[in-house]
């Protein structure tokens, strides 16, 4: 099913599977024009800074944004096959894991271009991917499962997706922001992951044990949250669908 989603993704295209490195690429570009000489935010390779945030941001985005209409795109299956519903949300995600990890290789060759050098720290990511793909699993079977009942659910999710994003540490550090919003942005589950994945590429920092406990936390609290929501709402899936 992974192998599906990412071929309909990139189906008709010439560049194919390069999309998943040109997209961020682009995004970067036009995203770090703006930030650097507009607003004016200085930092250091600024480029690789809002990649490095991009990368995280984006397997959140695009888990969420396939992942909630993943079991409804997929009903005419579940009405034939005797498969787990679950497994859809699921193939959505790792689609989303895929691109991420395929958009680490022009982050590494700007990286080199620019003489900004990676950092033993890279070997974090593993284990911070691991962690990120649990906690967005279990958000992405709650917004799926509810999607099923409630199809206005997923016509949310895109403008929450774009408030998401300007109230996460993509584009800026924050450190940067006032303290009354500092605090508002410790609440963005999203942030801490964010910061994680940009200090294993962009800082060359080692989780602290904080850091690592709210990760852990995050990444057990939000599938098992999610597989409540799942185990409530899927009986009504076969009258819904």
């Amino acid at each position: 099913m992974v192998k599906r989603d990412l071929k309909v993704r990139y189906r008709g295209s010439m560049l194919g599977y390069a999309w998943s490195m040109l997209n961020p690429l682009l995004s970067m570009t036009i995203l770090a024009a703006i930030f650097s000489h507009v607003v004016k935010i200085e930092t250091e390779h600024y480029p690789l800074y809002v990649l490095s945030g991009l990368i995280a941001w984006n397997m959140f985005a695009q888990s969420v944004g396939a992942g909630v209409h993943s079991i409804v795109n997929n009903s005419f299956i579940l009405r034939k096959v005797a498969v787990p519903s679950w497994v859809f949300p699921t193939a959505s995600i790792s689609s989303a894991v895929v691109n991420s990890v395929l958009a680490l290789l022009p982050y590494g060759l700007i990286s080199l271009f620019l003489k900004h050098p990676l950092s033993l720290t890279l070997i974090q990511l593993p284990l911070i991917f691991v962690l990120y793909f649990l906690f967005i699993h279990g958000v992405v079977m709650i917004l799926s499962s509810l999607n099923v009942l409630f199809r206005d659910v997923g016509h949310v999710v895109e403008p929450v997706l774009q408030i998401l994003f300007y109230g996460s540490p993509v584009l800026y550090a924050t450190n940067v922001v006032p303290e009354k919003i500092r605090e508002l942005l410790i609440l963005n589950p999203v942030a801490h992951f964010i910061e994680a994945v940009r200090a294993a590429l962009y800082s060359g920092q080692w989780l602290s044990a904080q850091q690592l406990f709210i990760l852990t936390l995050l990444a057990l609290l939000s599938p098992l949250l999610g597989r409540l929501v799942y185990q409530r709402t899927r009986d009504g899936f076969i009258y819904a669908l």
